[in-house]
């Protein structure tokens, strides 16, 4: 957004282990001073991010769990406060905000979601409480390919996620490996191994092996985005996901360095 000319900041409450600190703007604990205690940072930096949002901001990006007032009882408050400061709001799912498990269309991801990601399984009144709420009240739904469960969206788009290509390049030489002559180096980056169908990719992996071709893995897990970005400099082959119908992050990042990317692209529904 930036790039296209709009003032845009990003706000967290947290990042994962693959990012760094500096991949995002500011923190609710940046609204605060740092001798504070930090259960009081979070807490009160929430307030103060929705504040700064509220007095400054014309559009929220957010997810259906909400901006800063998720955990609190006060959760619903936000959508009042947002619409008498004229903010508008762009509900975009992510999974775990908006997968009602009971409402996923195919079993298999329904299986795969529970086995990576239980809780969310015994969470779902909270879960679908925030999914209809936001839903009514969002000024834009983009979903996406995650409509399982979602009563609306208004813009179509086959993927809502985005990268800065700038950080990704295409290989610049490529391997005459054929697996007969040569290696072919295969990347696999799964955050969870069911969700991603890592035992049917190294199955068949085992199977080529077995058949006497050459197949390398390479096996990426919980390690910072920026060896996952060189590693794929190194490989012929991206293998992103097998179980949930379509492309994530990973894909995306693999396309831009160059790589062919497998993905699951063929559920009927």
């Amino acid at each position: 957004m930036k790039e296209a000319g709009f003032d845009s900041m990003t706000i967290m409450q947290d990042h994962y282990l693959i990012n760094r600190r500096e991949d995002f703007d500011r923190y609710f604990y940046d609204f605060v001073p740092a001798w504070l205690p930090w259960l009081v940072r979070r807490g009160l930096g929430a307030c103060l991010a929705l504040a700064f949002v509220l007095r400054r901001c014309r559009v929220l990006h957010m997810s259906f769990q909400g901006f800063a007032l998720d955990n609190t009882c006060f959760w619903r408050l936000e959508s009042a406060m947002l619409k008498l400061a004229g903010v508008k709001v762009v509900a975009m799912p992510f999974g775990g905000d908006a997968y009602k498990y009971s409402e996923v269309i195919d079993t298999s991801l329904r299986h795969v979601l529970l086995d990576s990601y239980p809780n969310f399984g015994r969470v779902e009144r909270h879960i679908a409480n925030r999914v209809a709420f936001w839903t009514e009240r969002a000024d834009i739904v983009i979903a996406g390919i995650m409509v399982d469960g979602l009563g609306r969206w208004d813009v179509v788009m086959n993927q809502i996620f985005q990268i800065n290509c700038r950080m990704w390049s295409a290989k610049q030489s490529y391997s005459t490996n054929d697996g007969v002559n040569g290696p072919v180096k295969v990347l696999h980056t799964p955050n969870h191994r069911a969700f991603k169908g890592t035992e049917f990719l190294m199955h068949a992996v085992e199977q080529l092996q077995a058949e006497g071709l050459r197949v390398e893995l390479y096996l990426l897990e919980k390690v910072p985005n920026e060896q996952v970005r060189q590693t794929m400099q190194e490989v012929d082959i991206l293998a992103e996901q097998f179980i949930a119908t379509g492309y994530a992050f990973n894909g995306i990042e693999g396309m831009a360095s160059g790589l062919p990317v497998l993905a699951n692209l063929e559920h009927e529904a």
